[in-house]
């Protein structure tokens, strides 16, 4: 093993594939190359991938099929969503299936790059222990979030399968209780990672789906409440748990 992160690049445009693995590679990545989905999961057999840079549409199915399957299979490599089209229902669609960010083409190499390892550092830092870690968990009508950990918790002890941005929201409203969260903290808060437009519907439909899970997993319907013209409030009472040290 290199000890370099390792790529795999998914795109059907020869030249584009080729243009941005020389840069990767010269970013210092090792990166794996697929023009389809057959070799895209014949890659993803065999290699270890640290991020997924997968273009909306290819020759033989889309990209974004591809990228419900993998999270409908438990696989949790970050995703990067590029695509050709710039409607705002196609940015949507990204979050729904589970990418963890998207970019239009055409797009600058250097912006691909810096979305990559931000997303690449988020993984990392999660992956690491967190000092005093018995002081960053909090509870809400009997589910559990553990910030070290990054992980939630339902009322039946079963963890929720939570993206890295619904976590994020999910943490800020714990750190921020009994306040209306707007739509630029939300953004702010999750890294960027959606449209930096607070009017973009993103933001809406990362709530929506946050609030559907929770309540999926046994928690109250009005949990998130849409505060007209504000943002978001969350209604349970929040507990920070504190253990001995």
């Amino acid at each position: 093993m290199s000890g370099k992160n390792r790529v795999l690049v998914v795109d059907d445009d020869a030249e584009i594939l080729s243009m941005l693995s020389t840069f990767l590679e010269n970013q210092g990545f090792d990166v794996e190359r697929a023009e389809d989905l057959a070799q895209f999961r014949e890659v993803m057999a065999r290699s270890e991938i640290d991020i997924i840079i997968l273009d909306k549409m290819l020759p033989d199915g889309s990209g974004t099929d591809a990228c419900r399957d993998l999270r409908v299979s438990g696989n949790k490599t970050p995703v990067i969503m590029a695509t050709a089209v710039t409607e705002e229902i196609d940015r949507i669609i990204a979050l729904e299936v589970g990418a963890d960010d998207y970019i239009s083409k055409p797009y600058n190499p250097r912006e691909l790059v810096a979305r990559v390892k931000a997303i690449l550092r988020r993984v990392k830092d999660s992956q690491e222990p967190t000092p005093d870690a018995s002081l960053s968990v909090y509870l809400f009508e009997d589910f559990r979030l553990d910030n070290a950990a990054r992980m939630v918790t339902s009322p039946k002890g079963e963890k929720l399968e939570l993206t890295s941005a619904e976590f994020d929201v999910l943490r800020t409203f714990m750190e921020r209780p009994n306040r209306t969260i707007t739509r630029v903290e939300i953004i702010e808060n999750t890294h960027n990672r959606m449209a930096n437009d607070p009017f973009d519907r993103s933001v809406d439909v990362l709530i929506s789906r946050l609030r559907k899970k929770l309540e999926e997993a046994g928690g109250r319907g009005d949990l998130l409440k849409t505060v007209r013209n504000s943002g978001y409030q969350f209604t349970a009472r929040i507990q920070r748990e504190e253990s001995p040290r």
